[in-house]
Formats: C-alpha cells, structure tokens, sequence
C-alpha cells in the first residue's frame, strides 16, 4: 500500500471511530478547516490549550502501549484548559509517524480506537488534525473550550494569608518511572499511574473557591510552585507532607520523600491559591487540601535575593520544621 493510501485509510479509520453525537453538521474531520458555531456554547469564551507526546521524551513503547499514548495524549492536552476553570469542547489531532507506526496496524488501531473513546468519554468532538510521515512518532492534541471563569497563572489580586490548595496526587509516576529504568517488574494498578494519568476533570472547586491563580502539574512539583511564586512575585510557605502522594517507599527517609515529592512529574495535579476565608470550604472537594499559604507579596523595589534558593520565594516544611533544599533537588524531574 503505498503512502498517500496508508495516509487515506488512517483517516479514514479515525472519521469512523471519531463520530461524536451532537457534533458539526456537514463538516465533520474531511476538511481542510473547520467551522465552529461559539454561540452554542453557553458561556465564555474560547479557550485554547495544546500539548505533545513524542517518542523517547514522554514515553517508552517498552513502557506503554499505543492506546496507553493516546490516553496520556487527551489527559495532558485537557489538563492545561481544566486547570483554568475550562470545559473542552473541540480537538484537534496531528500524528508525526514512521512509516513502521504507519504499516503496524496493531498500533495505530489500539491508539485510535483508545483516542476516541477517550473523547466520546469526555464529550469532546474531534473536528480535524493532520498526519505526517516523521522519523519519530510524535502526538499533538489541542483543545478548544470555553469557561465563564478563567483563572490565570498570575494575578495582582493575591494577599498575604491567600492558601495554596493542590488537587490530586503526586509520585506516582516518578516512582513507575524509576522502577521502569532499573528493569523492576511494576503492577498494572501502580503502572497506570505514569502509564494513563488522570486531569483534575471535575474542576468546580476553582470557581466555587473563587481561585485567584491555578497551575496544573505536568512538570515537577518543584518547579511547578517555583513558577507560581516567581510570576506573581511571591513567598510561599509550602509543607511538603500535607501535599498527596500516590506511592509512599518503604524505609523512606525524610530527605528521600522530600526529593520524590518535588521531582514528581506527569501526575496531572494542580496547584491553586485561594482566598483564606475559603478554608471552611476546602473539605468539600474531593482531593483538595491545603498545603501552604503566601507569606509575603515581593516589590519590584525591594533588592535581588542573595541565594538560588531565597530567588524562588519557596520556604518548605515537613511535619512543621523547615528544611533546608539545594538547588539539585530542584532540578530532578524528567519526563520519562
């Protein structure tokens, strides 16, 4: 078969297995550009997310499946738009493959068909892409959606006392990841934790708790509230024991528990600062917990932090104590 026909009958399996009810009538993926109707929707406005799952950087295929890829692929891209207060409505998909991904029917099928159920799953329409021949094979999904309340990375409006809440549960991932490098036999249960992660899909606590600022977690813990506090130009006081886990290690010492909490990445958490006069509320969300508030709100007068550490406005705890963090443990996280 050749190329333009192997191009030909990818689409023409992902038209069949995309059919969504309620989708655009007359449209549909064979076009060039779609068209999309926004006052259908309800509220808001559009809102606009994108990600990537590339070969040998997000995942091994010694690792995952192809359906294992899709699913990390929809839960990535939506991740970034739930995280804002978003609801997605619409996707777009581009496939970078080889031509052995092209010709290995097993594969695109079971990645395919877990795509696609994965959006008719979230009520998510698929309205167009493009497939191109690569040396490796790399997935982007962007996601169109709307929300009548869209909470930014940063703001102006945080004040001292404002709580910093994390949705979701972190170390999973990093942990089947280093168990997976070391040749180690991991569990389908633990597995599922780096192999399909899960976004934070009910995300109405953000507007119930009025969120001045969100962030999901896709990188790590670390790094992920170093960006928090630098953009809004911040301290936090931050304890690392009150923050989830999926896997607690045996034998885990303090300094080993500290460093896979803020080296966990792809575990799809969020991170959110909420007013105080909120903190009645919080237990009525799954998942959510408070884990620190800010300290102080930083000027752009006041002078240059002497060390790496006081630069990130971080100030961590464990059990109440506070605990001295290198710059090395900062920097731990990899994709895979």
């Amino acid at each position: 078969m050749g190329k333009n026909q192997v191009e030909k009958s990818l689409i023409e399996l992902i038209r069949q297995r995309s059919k969504t009810p309620g989708g655009i009538p007359g449209l549909g993926i064979g076009d060039d550009a779609a068209f999309l109707l926004l006052s259908s929707m309800e509220e808001g406005k559009l809102v606009v997310s994108t990600d990537s799952v590339v070969e040998n950087v997000h995942y091994k295929t010694g690792w995952c499946g192809y359906a294992d890829v899709a699913v990390k692929l929809v839960e990535r891209a939506s991740s970034d738009l739930l995280a804002k207060g978003g609801h997605p409505h619409w996707a777009l998909l581009n496939m970078n493959i080889t031509e052995e991904f092209s010709h290995d029917s097993l594969s695109h099928t079971g990645f395919i068909d877990a795509f696609c159920e994965k959006l008719q799953e979230h009520g998510i329409a698929l309205i167009g892409g493009d497939i191109t021949r690569s040396a490796t094979n790399s997935f982007t999904m962007t996601v169109l959606g709307n929300t009548s309340t869209f909470v930014r990375r940063s703001s102006g409006e945080l004040e001292v006392g404002d709580l910093v809440v994390a949705w979701g549960r972190v170390g999973g991932s990093s942990y089947v990841l280093e168990q997976l490098d070391k040749g180690r036999q991991v569990d389908d249960e633990t597995a599922a934790l780096y192999r399909r992660p899960r976004a934070c899909w009910d995300n109405s606590w953000l507007k119930e708790l009025h969120a001045r600022v969100s962030m999901d977690q896709s990188d790590s813990v670390g790094e992920t509230l170093e960006t928090l506090a630098a953009e809004n130009q911040i301290a936090l006081k931050i304890h690392l024991d009150l923050i989830p886990r999926s896997i607690k290690v045996e034998g885990e010492d303090i300094g080993q528990a500290v460093q896979n909490i803020l080296k966990a990445a792809e575990d799809l958490a969020v991170f959110a600062i909420i007013p105080s006069a909120e903190l009645p509320h919080v237990g009525r969300f799954n998942d959510l917990c408070v884990i620190g508030e800010v300290l102080e709100i930083k000027t752009a007068a006041e002078a240059k932090p002497e060390t790496a550490l006081e630069k990130t406005g971080l100030r961590y705890f464990w059990k109440n104590q506070a605990l001295e963090v290198s710059a090395d443990t900062l920097d731990l996280y990899r994709h895979f």
